[in-house]
């Protein structure tokens, strides 16, 4: 297991500021907390009824400290208004210019989760909804030590850094908050995430000490106690059944060793026939949304989908199908029964489809409706063999906040939402979920601890995505959280195409076609299925370094004439792997690189030129990339040498 670098100094420091203050604030009928309150445990106070519960948790391991704020009215009558809730609110100092440091979010764009650093002259603000907009993590560097914050709310949020002088304040939270509870009524507030750190020659150790606690402390594991991101064989659920059974007949012939066989959209709907492959503009998948049946048309009368998952168990995969869970077309599924449940969530034209639709989001506050859709998907998953289960909508459906009620309808819609996927986690022992959110727009403290991203940007589902989007996502993604999933499949027998998508897990299909009509369902005989098993083999020797250190070994750029470098470092394993890129239009078929290492001599076997380098390690140790194509790729794991 990763142990964590941080200093018994710095977790000092943690505790000293989250004893001597709280790292958080709100206002009650227009008076900051605490004015009014009574304490009443170490992490609980009370107001006229008003319960103020936070949730805190320390970690002796590393100086990170996570909290929750929750407010429960225990009287018979509404509370006062709580207002302007600050799930972060911090002070401190410096006499230089701090700088925050962030990456974008998806937006389906080759700068999704690209690195940015920007200088704090007077204020910073940045609002996103979950990870559309930017990554809910940061870094501020003040002089010679600095924050990391990190925020669990697949919704609104707003991050607040602002400096008068010296002083400096540090706020997040929801953007707005202004409400009164009613009785017996309970809410949360995001989940915080800080961490202290001190000077340090190794600019990464702070990323890195976050990357380690995440590690430990949230992203999910398997019983051994390390991150299981898997590696899929990706198949359109429109597919025939026959096809399918094609396709894994394949992967079994050439002996392809692939973790999961993932099912995407398609497989659901009132029977009828489809096309060999459906096209994305013109296909039903998304009118069906909702109808969760299993078009048997597609699919065996009889045995479902049991026919294609019981083929690939026994080829040792897991199966994983696609959900747009918490969304229903007009008179469909939940939505014929009960309308009640709905909010419109959306009413237009989808593709090309000449018709209008109208879609609704389920509201989980209601009981029945909770209950209804819980059993719904479970028993899809059970009946069909199905043992993971990704989720592709946003958030169930609420009502519009009223003027004394701002802020309640993002708190239930965000808590149902987790409770929801843990109610999953609870029916389907060993239910691994892929966060999928639209394509990366739910990466958050909280999704991360209870699900995997295989999916992270719907911008390499286009059929002239860059590479160069997945490189920087990479960078970008590597400064914060480890194993969000890699690029699209990009070009077969393309090398360079798939190491810039090394990251996490991923769909890495067999090429059989895409959503974009292509009739074939089948590895022309031609396939480079040799090129394809040495990528498999390239992960899996990656896989357990990938949850380790992050070290970016050349800057982030969209130019198309420079190389991307980075590498990940396990220092409990003594060893790890450099990702070496040369796009297109670069000159130099050599990169040199300096990589900090600790003392020894340290073995270099570069996998793409089949040749072995030692470098002696102390504060860094230089190498030389090589790459010979334009573009082409450098993949290289390093040991420790033992005498």
């Amino acid at each position: 297991m990763i142990k964590n670098i941080c200093s018994p100094s710095e977790i000092n420091f943690m505790n000293s500021l989250t004893n001597n203050y709280p790292p958080f604030s709100f206002k009650y009928e227009g008076r900051p907390f605490p004015e009014g309150f009574k304490k009443i445990s170490d992490y609980a106070y009370e107001n006229n009824g008003l319960l103020v519960e936070i949730k805190w948790e320390k970690y002796e391991s590393s100086s990170a400290q996570e909290w929750t704020l929750w407010f429960e009215n225990k009287g018979n009558t509404p509370t006062g208004i709580i207002s302007d809730v600050r799930v972060v609110d911090i002070k401190d100092n410096c006499k230089i210019t701090p700088v925050l440091s962030y990456s974008n979010g998806t937006q389906a764009g080759i700068t999704d989760f690209i690195y940015k650093e920007e200088e704090l002259k007077d204020e910073i603000k940045i609002n996103s909804w979950g990870s559309r907009g930017a990554l809910p993590f940061f870094n501020l560097a003040l002089d010679g030590r600095g924050y990391i914050l990190g925020l669990g709310w697949t919704s609104n949020w707003q991050v607040l850094v602002k400096k008068d002088g010296e002083n400096i304040s540090l706020t997040a939270g929801q953007p707005e908050t202004n409400f009164r509870l009613y009785p017996n009524e309970r809410v949360r507030s995001p989940r915080a995430l800080l961490m202290y750190w001190e000077a340090t020659e190794n600019k990464m150790r702070p990323y890195n000490m976050l990357r380690r606690h995440l590690v430990e402390h949230h992203i999910p594991k398997d019983n051994e106690g390390e991150p299981t991101p898997p590696i899929c064989c990706t198949v359109w659920g429109g597919m025939k059944e026959y096809n399918h059974l094609r396709v894994l007949e394949y992967v079994k012939e050439h002996d392809l060793k692939f973790d999961v066989y993932w099912i995407d959209a398609g497989w659901h709907g009132e029977d009828h026939e489809t096309e060999q492959f459906q096209n994305l503009y013109t296909e039903d998948w998304a009118h069906n949304l909702g109808d969760w049946r299993l078009n048997r048309c597609v699919y065996d009368s009889d045995n479902g989908l049991k026919n294609v998952s019981d083929a690939a168990k026994e080829l040792g995969m897991k199966v994983l199908l696609w959900f747009h869970t918490f969304v229903c077309t007009e008179g469909m599924g939940w939505h014929k029964e009960h309308p009640e449940w709905g909010v419109l969530q959306y009413e237009g034209q989808i593709g090309i489809a000449p018709k209008i639709t109208r879609q609704y989001a389920i509201n989980l506050n209601i009981p029945e409706a909770r209950e209804w859709l819980l059993n719904k998907i479970c028993y899809v998953m059970n009946e069909n063999g199905i043992d993971y289960y990704r989720e592709d909508s946003t958030l169930p459906g609420f009502d519009a906040d009223t003027e004394d009620r701002i802020g309640i309808s993002d708190m239930k819609a965000v808590e149902n939402f987790y409770s929801f996927w843990d109610s999953m986690i609870e029916r389907v022992p060993g239910m691994l979920i892929d966060n999928c959110g639209g394509g990366g727009a739910r990466i958050d403290l909280e999704t991360i601890s209870r699900a995997y991203v295989l999916h992270r940007s719907d911008y390499y589902c286009l059929p002239d995505a860059n590479p160069i989007g997945a490189q920087v996502a990479n960078h970008g993604l590597g400064h914060w959280i480890p194993l969000i999933g890699g690029g699209a499949n990009g070009e077969a027998g393309n090398d360079y195409s798939f190491l810039s998508g090394l990251y996490g897990g991923r769909g890495f299909g067999l090429f059989c076609g895409t959503t974009y009509g292509v009739e074939n369902v089948y590895p022309a005989d031609d396939y480079p299925v040799e090129w394809h098993k040495r990528m498999l083999d390239f992960y899996r020797l990656a896989k357990p370094y990938l949850s380790g250190d992050f070290y970016p070994l050349t800057p982030s750029t969209l130019e198309d004439d420079k190389w991307m470098s980075y590498a990940f470092y396990r220092e409990d394993m003594e060893g790890g792997i450099i990702v070496g890129l040369r796009r297109e239009n670069s000159c130099e078929d050599t990169l040199k690189i300096s990589l900090p290492l600790g003392a020894g001599t340290y073995i270099f076997e570069d996998l793409e030129n089949n040749c072995i380098t030692e470098v002696r390690g102390n504060d860094s140790a230089s190498l030389e990339l090589h790459a010979y194509g334009k573009p082409s790729a450098a993949f290289v794991k390093f040991t420790l040498k033992r005498a």
